[in-house]
């Protein structure tokens, strides 16, 4: 059963949540939305998006329309400090960092060590569930 998601914010996280639904049906795994909060090596705490629960822990995933540069310093934050956390984050559009910058948020991403995608949610990310 999944948590109830009415506090969904603006259009994308809804969609996102239409795209668990159909991995958590076809793989047999739970999802909840901003279950957990983590405390970040800056004045602030950081809650992603969604945590999909699997028998080999969570996966924790962003759903982000703007990236704003605060947002960016608590993802990086959060990233370095949870390395062990599986994290992904979902952009809108992979638009550039900041108005006139060659350096797009998937950059930012790949730089980062960061998982990411474009308004999907790839299987790869769930195919590891099937083998445990």
């Amino acid at each position: 059963m999944n948590k109830k998601t009415n506090n969904l914010k603006g259009g994308f996280e809804p969609q996102i949540e239409k795209m668990l639904k159909s991995v958590s049906a076809e793989f047999n795994i739970e999802y909840k939305y901003e279950p957990d909060k983590f405390t970040v090596h800056i004045p602030t705490t950081y809650i992603p998006d969604f945590r999909v629960d699997t028998k080999s822990g969570p996966l924790y995933i962003e759903c982000k329309g703007y990236f704003r540069p605060e947002s960016m310093q608590k993802v990086k934050a959060f990233k370095q400090g949870n390395p062990e956390v599986r994290f992904h984050i979902i952009f809108d559009k992979n638009n550039s960092v900041y108005k006139g910058s060659k350096i797009k948020y998937g950059d930012w991403c790949d730089k980062l060590g960061i998982s990411w995608s474009v308004r999907s949610l790839p299987k790869e990310l769930f195919e590891w569930v099937r083998h445990t």
